[in-house]
């Protein structure tokens, strides 16, 4: 399936420099709020498993904050990234002795995954937001794939409630990165920008849709700051 055009700018633009900006430091404090409860979040939905497998991780910020907040070196942490290069750079990050346990893949999340089982799935900060609807489901679809029985889905996106600060958060980037980062235009449920990224927001009950359709069922679906974070276990048969 052909992606829509929408899809295909995002990951075209997210290969140029967005992924050495995304926090600047006048990041809106709904979003350093979002950023901390996500990471507490994490942290203790992760604490003790075996496999941690992080879809579309970029640099690593996620799997790194795991680490150094004081998961196991037992647990495997596993990262999929698409970009060749970003996955080089996060690979390289964690050459260390003390990160062994975090392992970089260069992997599509938008085509099946390996046959892997892991006991949690992260999706985090609105990466599942990047994309429409079909490839939501699909990634979704894939991710529910990943998961053993008794696992659980770690996915955190642009709340509603939270355009202000995503407009804020898109502001401040801009200024790092140049007009090109501008705000176009927003509806009901995108900001767009001048370079034609474009992000989603979800009300709760639009975020269960999406698991609902992909074969997950929500546990719990909690607004802080900005965001949702969103606790789904995989429906089996």
């Amino acid at each position: 399936m052909k992606a829509d055009t929408t899809d295909e700018t995002n990951r075209q633009i997210y290969l140029s420099r967005y992924p050495t900006a995304q926090f600047p430091a006048d990041t809106p404090p709904e979003i350093k709020l979002w950023l901390d409860a996500e990471a507490d979040w994490l942290f203790e939905a992760c604490h003790g498993v075996q496999r941690v497998l992080e879809l579309g991780c970029g640099g690593g910020r996620v799997l790194e904050g795991l680490a150094a907040s004081g998961i196991d070196d037992a647990t495997e942490l596993h990262g999929y990234e698409f970009s060749p290069e970003v996955a080089q750079g996060a690979r390289t990050r964690f050459a260390g002795a003390d990160r062994a346990h975090i392992r970089i893949h260069e992997v599509d999340i938008l085509q099946p995954f390996p046959g892997d089982e892991f006991d949690r799935v992260i999706i985090a900060f609105n990466t599942l937001g990047n994309f429409t609807s079909a490839l939501r489901q699909r990634i979704l679809s894939h991710a529910h794939a990943a998961t053993r029985p008794g696992g659980l889905l770690l996915l955190s996106v642009f709340g509603a409630h939270g355009l202000d600060a995503q407009l804020g958060l898109y502001a401040a980037r801009a200024k790092n990165l140049g007009p090109n980062w501008d705000l176009l235009r927003t509806t009901e449920h995108r900001v767009e920008l001048a370079n034609g990224f474009s992000s989603r927001r979800f009300t709760p009950g639009e975020l269960e849709a999406d698991l609902n359709a992909s074969g997950w069922r929500p546990r719990k679906i909690e607004a802080v700051g900005a965001g949702l974070l969103a606790t789904a276990v995989p429906v089996e048969g």
